[in-house]
């Protein structure tokens, strides 16, 4: 597979996305390699998680990695035969994905546009990237109902359901009635762009809000009970929550 960050054709400009230079190659194919050990059907690709972290990126709430890091080996504690060898392993595992975390953060948060890192060789363009994204949207609900109802602003995740659907053998699902063509697919991404970064602009007054409430109250606002550092770490690991999430860098 060979993926990259996608420059619609209206906005390919260096100066407004700084941040597509640190997705180097390399990093790229060692994050697919290690993502391609976990053997549930429900685990996630890259182009997945890409997604799945600009949806939380996106959300108003501050997600804590101990909720969303379990999805990407399909969700639970992690299956005996995935597990890792060691905690160098592990260490290089959780480093990788949290560096590819902050770096769809820097995507969305700085740049003038934001490029989702797709897999050109894919028959569906961007299908898993939509994918992921939708399942980032079941963090946070009622929020994400609260967009799709918006007169001005719910158009925007049109696009997402479009491409996570565009090969639906059920046409009541798919926006249109063929699978989408590659042209098609091609329209379908040059908006998905302007699209993620409206979506992420209908919750910035919130985010900031939620951040301001949990800095005035001392504490993170949180959705599951505390977990001790050095309880086993809820990600499924194996190894102590604070020589693991704990210490992880979030946005």
């Amino acid at each position: 597979m060979t993926y990259h960050v996608r420059f619609p054709h209206y906005c390919v400009s260096i100066l407004y996305t700084s941040h597509y230079d640190k997705l180097n190659d390399k990093d790229i194919d060692e994050l697919e390699d290690m993502l391609s050990r976990f053997s549930s059907p429900a685990s996630m690709d890259l182009e997945t998680v890409d997604g799945f972290f600009a949806a939380l990126h996106c959300c108003p709430d501050m997600i804590p990695p101990s909720q969303y890091l379990p999805e990407i080996w399909g969700g639970g504690e992690m299956p005996e035969e995935d597990s890792f060898e060691d905690d160098k392993q592990a260490n290089q595992f959780f480093s990788a994905v949290m560096q590819h975390w902050n770096n769809v953060g820097d995507r969305i948060n700085k740049d003038r546009v934001f490029l989702p890192l797709v897999d050109d060789e894919a028959e569906f363009l961007a299908e898993r990237w939509a994918q992921g994204f939708l399942q980032g949207m079941k963090h946070a609900k009622g929020d994400w109902v609260d967009l799709l109802h918006d007169e001005d602003n719910g158009g925007s995740a049109v696009v997402v359901y479009a491409l996570a659907h565009q090969n639906d053998p059920d046409p009541e699902i798919r926006s249109f009635e063929e699978p989408a063509s590659a042209e098609k697919q091609e329209t379908l991404l040059v908006h998905l762009a302007a699209s993620v970064t409206k979506i992420h602009q209908y919750f910035e007054g919130q985010r900031h809000f939620n951040a301001r409430q949990a800095k005035e109250a001392g504490v993170i606002k949180r959705s599951s009970p505390k977990i001790g550092r050095n309880s086993p770490c809820p990600c499924g690991s194996g190894k102590k929550y604070k020589k693991c999430c704990s210490s992880q860098t979030l946005h």
